[in-house]
């Protein structure tokens, strides 16, 4: 019974870390797309926004 426990928590961790690669390789596929689209902002006038607004 132990050790179906250990396999059960060792593919529960297996089956998490594959969601977070895939959900990972989502984001930066639609970052790339953004990109090539120039859906893009400089870096400066965001945080320049964010001080604006929230005092950062």
């Amino acid at each position: 019974m132990q050790k179906i426990k250990e396999m059960e928590i060792e593919v529960n961790e297996e089956y998490k870390k594959k969601m977070l690669d895939d959900e990972i390789e989502r984001k930066i596929l639609e970052s790339e797309e953004d990109y090539n689209n120039g859906r893009v902002r400089k870096a400066e006038d965001v945080f320049r926004e964010w001080k604006l607004k929230y005092g950062i």
